[in-house]
């Protein structure tokens, strides 16, 4: 998914909003924040409304039951602290308590993983140094 998503949108640079991160394993979860100082850094991305609805069904997950994950509008901040409104996926499930990521950032826990794990990652084609 995130090779399909880097050849069909334009990459706007980092941006992060309220909520708090989850480790699910192989992806990473938001939910909403509890508190006024918990964020979660990601990327931001230009997509068109056709791109926007195959990540719908997507992030929906295989149909059975309640989706995964839900679209939602939110406050972002991109650089220089300037807001602006943007489209999240908010996990729709409980998650463990024991799987935040209190940083906010998957990339960092990823990193922080793969060093104690002594693993090799790959993000989006690219190795995370």
């Amino acid at each position: 998914m995130a090779r399909w998503l880097r050849d069909v949108a334009t990459h706007g640079g980092s941006a992060r909003t309220h909520g708090r991160l989850y480790d699910l394993g192989p992806y990473p979860g938001l939910r909403p924040a509890r508190r006024c100082d918990e964020w979660v850094t990601g990327d931001l991305y230009r997509v068109s409304t056709k791109v926007l609805r195959a990540l719908d069904r997507y992030e929906a997950g295989n149909g059975s039951g309640a989706p995964r994950f839900v679209r939602q509008r939110c406050v972002v901040r991109v650089a220089q602290f300037r807001s602006r409104s943007a489209w999240v996926y908010v996990y729709q499930q409980i998650a463990a308590p024991q799987a935040r990521v209190r940083s906010g950032d998957y990339r960092l826990a990823l990193r922080s993983r793969s060093q104690f794990r002594g693993e090799q990652l790959l993000l989006a084609g690219e190795p995370i140094q």
